[in-house]
Order: structure tokens, then C-alpha cells, then sequence
């Protein structure tokens, strides 16, 4: 999604880079940030186990579709990486 003229990068700091033009200070945006990772990550064994999904499938998503550690270039911070 392109939220700024100059990227469309799927990266979580071009979010906090953009955060003023949504009325959010950067601070507020990293907030929501650890917010929606915290409930990806409290929610997606539950979720795949609902849906059945194949531990195979399942694993082939953490980190790689869901999470991917390259959305958080330029904010390592906020990077899950025990998940």
C-alpha cells in the first residue's frame, strides 16, 4: 500500500515515518505497531489450529509471510525475533 508519495514499501518504518501525516506521533504509531504484532503473534496458533491448518503450512507462514523480519528494516526494535 502506498501511504507516502515516495514509497510503497511493505516496511513497519515507513508506517512511523508517515505517522504525523495521520495525526499519530511517532510514538503513537510504534505503539500500534507492538499492538498488532503482539496479537499476531498471541493469535496465530489459535487461529491456524481453528482453521486446520497443516503444521507444514503453518511453518512456511511464521517469519516468512506473517512477520517477515524484512518489515522491520530501519526498526529492529520492534522485531519479534523469538517468534
Amino acid at each position: 500500500m502506498k501511504i507516502t508519495q515516495q514509497s510503497n514499501l511493505s516496511r513497519v518504518r515507513l508506517c512511523l515515518d508517515a505517522a504525523a501525516e495521520f495525526g499519530l506521533s511517532e510514538e503513537e504509531a510504534g505503539m500500534i505497531v507492538e499492538s498488532q504484532v503482539s496479537g499476531i503473534i498471541e493469535n496465530f496458533d489459535t487461529l491456524c489450529e481453528e482453521i486446520e491448518m497443516t503444521p507444514t503450512t503453518r511453518a512456511q507462514l511464521r517469519r516468512r509471510a506473517v512477520l517477515n523480519p524484512d518489515i522491520f528494516s530501519g526498526c529492529e526494535n520492534l522485531n519479534p525475533k523469538a517468534w
